[in-house]
């Protein structure tokens, strides 16, 4: 749609709707994709589930709209403040993000500004659509890896006194890799200043909420009043009370 500079009319105007959504201004709109363009951002590549007034794109949140985006010859991710948000600037999510970056918990940044952040792509599903699957019946062990990681990377953000704020709704902030690795995105609520509730939080979705966590733990025999008190028992980031949560959640056997 945009290769070697050829733009089609529909794409700089899918352009234009994205990067000044959702007011469609198209002085914003095209000073903001030179600005892309000048940091090494060749395309914008409308492709998604979702759609902005006829614009397929990754994501929509309250303040920021996403899509993929070709950088340096590989696809990233570009997150955009939108022109009616609440925030005013993504600065306090890029810190958080480049924060984070030695624990291989989140997307890398790339490069960020005031209104933009350009970021690592995570392939994968959502946890959602994962638990909503019958994996742990096909592939046990695969699906203990896959929940101890989890647990343990927001044990790490309770640590580091990171709160994301939002691992509980509706299941699509944690990204399932093709290796069954976990990585955790969209920190755009996340705060230093709140009680993490990270690993309490991430629990409670997936054990109490959904069909699958519930039938896990008839699997192995363990009961939600049991499960309740190691969470109470667990204070921010503690390695042991961690620990008692992965064995009661016979995690850590195999």
């Amino acid at each position: 749609m945009c290769d070697k500079g050829n733009y089609s009319k529909s794409y700089i105007e899918c352009v234009v709707k994205f990067l000044s959504y959702p007011k469609k201004d198209w002085e914003i709109g095209l000073q903001r994709y030179k600005e892309l363009q000048d940091i090494g951002v060749s395309c914008l590549l409308f492709e998604g589930k979702l759609s902005i007034n006829g614009c397929k794109i990754l994501g929509k949140g309250t303040n920021a709209v996403i899509i993929k985006v070709k950088y340096e010859n590989s696809v990233y991710v570009l997150k955009v403040l939108r022109l009616d948000a609440s925030r005013r600037s993504l600065y306090n999510e890029a810190e958080i993000l480049k924060r984070l970056e030695a624990y291989n918990i989140a997307p890398k940044v790339i490069k960020f500004s005031s209104w933009f952040i350009l970021e690592e792509y995570i392939e994968g599903v959502p946890i959602a659509d994962y638990l909503n699957s019958d994996i742990y019946l096909k592939d046990v062990k695969s699906f203990k890896r896959v929940i101890y990681d989890l647990l343990n990377k927001c044990r790490l953000l309770d640590s580091l006194g990171i709160d994301h704020g939002e691992l509980g709704k509706k299941g699509k902030h944690v990204i399932i890799q093709p290796n069954n690795t976990v990585k955790i995105i969209d920190f755009e609520s996340a705060s230093t200043t709140r009680k993490p509730r990270n690993l309490s939080t991430i629990i409670q979705y997936i054990f109490y909420k959904t069909d699958l966590g519930k039938r896990y733990i008839d699997l192995i025999n363990r009961s939600f009043a049991g499960l309740a008190q190691l969470i109470r028992e667990y204070k921010d980031g503690s390695e042991n009370a961690f620990r008692k949560l992965c064995m009661y959640l016979d995690l850590l056997t195999d």
